[in-house]
């Protein structure tokens, strides 16, 4: 069947231009912008995959050569938040000025394309399937008092945890920075609590969904990864070569005992106790997956730091994550039925990646005709790499 191309796509992003630091060298940059923008580019890519593949499958009930990719999601988004949580701390290090104007310049570059694209599904929703939205309601899909699509849950939780970030490391003093550090990690467990409390929706409704806290934990991670890396990278090199299959290993058995977890309780046992939320049964899914999403971000952090991720493709594609990750659930909707269980079915998956991909770079264009003169109003004094003073 055709639709196996979709891992040779997959191997080709992957592999092509892939660089080995050798034997006994390191990547030392390898979490730079341009490392972690080229794997973030092949998360988003296998994010689509994701989605079309909860729809082949039907959530998995069904087994279809691309299963593999159902259960893939959170660990391409906890690749999203950690590699976040580790630029913040970067940035903040290396620019002076960087936190004074941080808010303002973050939540522009976060909420214009959200709104813009929102504005796009409405209005197609509008004009081409007749929909007859109040004036609130058109207002309320634009700004994310509602989702317009599911996928607008990364960008409401982006969006807390920037704040967060910004309250405690603005304006708690260097000295006691560690605070602002556990003042992060509080709040991960502030905001799970007010997930749960909401239980499951229809994926319009806000904190509904354990997909708006089960990857979160990465980015305080992330934060702390990045303060003590000059520390640990040594005592890794050490004894890389044990440190790989070990946490290979745990990688693989993580992920088995996590899905063997999300089967059975699973998140949504509540629906098998009717009256009865079973936040026990949430808790332990979201202790599992943690565990499994820690191991697989330090594994993918080994080997990040013996092999380079190196092509065009994936560094264009790095620059476009949230576009892509905001606009590839229209193609999905509207093309893939047409191609959904026949033969060619990976025809219908590339004009899906295609035209997601070329939707997210117009209105990357269109966004930042406008995103550095908006950026601008909220700084009188850009921020300046120390190190090139």
């Amino acid at each position: 069947m055709d639709i196996y191309l979709v891992y040779v796509v997959c191997a080709l992003l992957l592999l092509v231009g892939v660089k080995y630091a050798g034997i006994k060298k390191f990547n030392d940059d390898y979490l730079s912008l341009d490392a972690s923008k080229a794997i973030q580019g092949f998360a988003a890519i296998a994010i689509i995959f994701h989605h079309i593949s909860q729809r082949v499958s039907q959530d998995g009930s069904i087994q279809t050569p691309i299963n593999f990719f159902v259960n893939i999601g959170a660990y391409c988004v906890a690749i999203f938040f950690f590699c976040s949580g580790y630029g913040l701390i970067k940035s903040k290090d290396k620019k002076e000025g960087y936190m004074k104007s941080f808010l303002w310049k973050r939540l522009v570059v976060l909420l214009l394309p959200f709104f813009v694209i929102n504005g796009f599904y409405v209005l197609v929703a509008q004009i081409f399937m007749k929909a007859n939205f109040s004036p609130f309601t058109i207002f309320s899909y634009v700004v994310g008092l509602k989702l317009v699509t599911g996928d607008g849950w990364y960008v409401i939780t982006s969006l807390i945890m920037y704040i967060a970030f910004f309250l405690f490391f603005r304006f708690i003093n260097k000295k006691f920075e560690w605070i602002a550090f556990v003042g992060m990690f509080l709040m991960v467990p502030l905001y799970v609590v007010l997930c749960l409390s909401k239980g499951h929706g229809d994926g319009s409704n806000l904190f509904q969904g354990e997909w708006f806290y089960n990857t979160v934990l990465l980015m305080p991670i992330g934060m702390v990864w990045a303060r003590l890396e000059n520390k640990l990278v040594p005592l890794i090199k050490k004894v890389y070569w044990i440190l790989l299959p070990v946490f290979g290993a745990l990688t693989f058995f993580t992920y088995k005992w996590s899905m063997e977890v999300l089967s059975n309780p699973g998140y949504w046992s509540e629906y098998m106790h009717p009256g009865d939320p079973r936040y026990g049964d949430k808790l332990l899914c979201y202790g599992a997956q943690s565990l499994a999403f820690i191991c697989f971000i330090l594994f993918l952090v080994l080997l990040l730091m013996k092999v380079r991720i190196n092509n065009k493709v994936l560094a264009f594609l790095g620059g476009l994550t949230l576009e892509i990750y905001l606009s590839q659930r229209f193609f999905i909707s509207n093309i893939l039925p047409m191609y959904n269980n026949k033969d060619g079915i990976f025809i219908g998956i590339f004009a899906i990646v295609c035209s997601s991909v070329v939707l997210a770079y117009l209105f990357h264009v269109l966004c930042g005709l406008v995103i550095n003169p908006i950026k601008k109003l909220g700084s009188k004094k850009p921020a300046v790499d120390k190190t090139k003073k």
